[in-house]
């Protein structure tokens, strides 16, 4: 999981690290799912009933977070949906310029930013 309002030059190379220590780990590479190639980003509800059956499929959620991805509900309700099927594993890969500790103490999932004027009261209806 990432945002989309983050630089993606700085997420692949989070990425990539992650990937290649998860090769060293297992011995093969990792297969990863990325929503963009699966959901259809233009229809949130679709979106939403399709989620968990993605996830359920996931042993691990990887987030390659940067500054804005605990303001973005998207990333947050994915979060919440993998801990909420019985997801165990997150791996959190932080860009430099990321710090957990004010995203934490100035988190409020109701003042998260969404794609879409009036999704935001549909997601946080599922939270």
């Amino acid at each position: 999981s990432h945002s989309w309002s983050d630089h993606p030059e700085h997420m692949w190379p989070l990425l990539r690290e992650w990937a290649r220590s998860w090769a060293e780990t297992h011995g093969r590479h990792p297969l990863v799912w990325f929503d963009l190639a699966c959901l259809e980003q233009t229809n949130m509800l679709l979106d939403m009933a399709n989620l968990p059956c993605f996830l359920a499929g996931c042993n691990e959620l990887v987030l390659l977070v940067g500054p804005t991805f605990f303001r973005r509900l998207w990333t947050v309700i994915e979060i919440f949906m993998f801990m909420e099927m019985g997801g165990e594993r997150v791996t959190m890969c932080c860009t430099a310029d990321f710090d957990l500790a004010e995203a934490i103490a100035n988190f409020d999932a109701r003042h998260c930013e969404t794609a879409h004027e009036g999704d935001a009261d549909t997601l946080l209806a599922y939270i």
